[in-house]
């Protein structure tokens, strides 16, 4: 049988004798053929019968062929259909008019049989391999591509067409979360990362699937993330929740290698009254996070004094899925400057997120969270390419100074990292020499950051050790790694002037430094008195409200040109 057979065809002509030709030839050949004599009732037609071709006569009383085919492919969910139109008129313009109305093709009056026939066929094939691409476009926008569960918009009209009817009298929610960076620890290769997440991933939808009874539904939320739908009271979906966490609990070979998952499970019981499921679905989502606080491997019941506790942070972890969307993001840069000569020596880059529903969030709340989530690397990547704009345009006109970055140790777990910032600063011509990347302590604790750290001051970057004395402050590091300069943490200068211990610790820091050929930037000066006791004691660079707040760009650009306030 053709393939094509059945195709259904609509056949427009205000001659009977014609759309009784052409019916019965295609009919013969297995198509679905409809006749129409009437232009007016075309639009109507398409609506109800939903043609895969349509063929047209051009002339006909009532409407052209070309107004019809104009108001066809003016609707969304018909431009795909296949347009012939029938045409008498022996001039080409009139021909080339049909196809800019939208037909695919036409054929000239008397017409050849074979001709149409094969006209036809080429585009119900192409017809047919465009539905077949829409078709798995959907199910890729739908389902879940590795697992090929139903994504979380899909889900929620499933539990409404199944389980809604019953009044959420018993129905148990449940998120179960998978940690993979906690879990694939240790694959280095992200070749080998990507395949053994997809593996992981089928291999809880399994466990999870020999766990729970028949009538749950079962989605996916997002990577590693599982949304779940249980037809029974608390103490039954308790008990089959435990069962999964003794389950997930089990190693897991992946490449050869046994793991242990990391994973949170938190769930929503029953009985409730007349909220949505999205709400419900929150609500396991503020468990399952109450439950990675806690250490993970958990199952938490959601309990209402979680909501005041989590919500925000459930919240913001949202947004800033969004605000990578939309860049809600803006660098503002803080001058650094040369504390004898009180000029300006340098900017740090600082990253600053205003919501449209809440303003400003301080990073003190988004960037330990975006590190947790794994979005740091995106947004990191996002504000360097802004900052290497910045540096671009200020050397154009002239101006050259240190751009101070902060790096996170996700960042420098990645192996793409240096080549990433590399390829960035490439492409606007600039140098490691106007860049200084400033790291925490805790960076310093993994191998692997501490290898790419070698390789990036291998290029020519200068390293700082920013909040020196906070952290882990493990002296063998200053020998370990190769430092340009060390930032001594706000805590000990805002006390400066009043406490001897802060005094000590920050004269002890000079020395440090000054034995071994660090430069020292002091943070977080806000006085006179301070910049003055920084002065006598030789440090070197300060930076703080005293000289200026973070600035946006056009700010920081006057600071540039126009030099510093001198502070009062």
């Amino acid at each position: 049988m053709h393939p094509l057979t059945g195709s259904r065809l609509l056949i427009v002509d205000d001659e009977q004798r014609n759309t009784k030709l052409l019916t019965d030839i295609f009919r013969a050949q297995g198509f679905d053929a409809i006749p129409l004599n009437d232009a007016n009732e075309v639009i109507g037609a398409v609506a109800s019968y939903e043609p895969d071709l349509i063929i047209l006569d051009v002339m006909m009383p009532g409407k052209t062929g070309f107004e019809l085919t104009r108001e066809i492919k003016a609707q969304e969910h018909w431009k795909h259909i296949p347009i012939i139109l029938l045409t008498a008129l022996a001039d080409r313009d009139s021909c080339v008019s049909g196809l800019e109305c939208g037909a695919e093709d036409y054929v000239s009056k008397p017409f050849n049989r074979r001709e149409l026939l094969a006209r036809v066929n080429n585009l119900l094939k192409l017809k047919k391999l465009h539905d077949f691409q829409h078709q798995n476009l959907r199910l890729l926008e739908e389902y879940d591509s590795v697992t090929g569960l139903p994504k979380k918009d899909i889900l929620m009209e499933l539990i409404d067409t199944l389980i809604k009817q019953k009044n959420n009298a018993n129905v148990c929610v449940c998120v179960c979360e998978v940690d993979m960076d906690q879990t694939l620890i240790g694959l280095l290769s992200s070749h080998d990362r990507d395949l053994s997440e997809r593996q992981v991933s089928r291999t809880v939808v399994e466990r999870m699937s020999s766990i729970f009874p028949p009538g749950m539904l079962l989605g996916c939320l997002g990577s590693g993330k599982f949304g779940v739908v249980l037809e029974a009271g608390e103490e039954e979906g308790a008990t089959h929740l435990r069962l999964l966490q003794q389950k997930l609990s089990l190693p897991i070979l992946v490449e050869g290698q046994e793991f242990f998952l990391k994973f949170s499970i938190g769930y929503a019981p029953p009985p409730h009254p007349r909220l949505e499921w999205i709400v419900l679905f929150n609500h396991a989502e503020i468990a399952a996070l109450e439950a990675r606080k806690e250490g993970g491997n958990l199952v938490k019941r959601f309990a209402p004094e979680m909501d005041a506790v989590n919500h925000e942070r459930w919240w913001m972890s949202r947004a800033l899925f969004q605000a990578v969307r939309e860049q809600q993001f803006e660098v503002y840069y803080q001058p650094q400057v040369d504390i004898l000569q009180e000029s300006l020596v340098g900017f740090e880059a600082l990253l600053r997120w205003k919501t449209p529903e809440k303003g400003h969030i301080s990073p003190a709340r988004f960037i330990p969270l975006a590190e947790e989530n794994g979005q740091i690397y995106d947004i990191s990547l996002w504000m360097m390419e802004q900052v290497c704009q910045q540096i671009a345009l200020w050397k154009r006109a002239g101006k050259r100074l240190r751009m101070a970055i902060n790096i996170s140790p996700v960042q420098l777990h990645r192996d793409e990292f240096t080549q990433d910032f590399v390829d960035l600063f490439t492409r606007y011509r600039l140098s490691p020499n106007d860049f200084e990347l400033e790291l925490t302590e805790t960076s310093l604790m993994d191998p692997k950051g501490g290898g790419q750290l070698r390789e990036l001051w291998s290029q020519g970057f200068d390293i700082a050790i920013d909040d020196f004395g906070t952290g882990y402050s493990n002296l063998e590091y200053l020998r370990k790694y190769p430092f340009n300069r060390l930032k001594i943490d706000r805590s000990f200068i805002s006390n400066i002037c009043d406490s001897g211990d802060d005094f000590a610790i920050v004269k002890a820091i000079l020395a440090i430094a000054e034995h071994m050929g660090f430069k020292v930037i002091a943070e977080g000066i806000e006085t006179v008195d301070q910049l003055a006791r920084l002065r006598s004691l030789g440090c070197h660079e300060a930076q703080g409200y005293l000289f200026s707040k973070p600035a946006p760009a056009a700010n920081a650009t006057a600071m540039l040109f126009n030099g510093l306030k001198a502070p009062a």
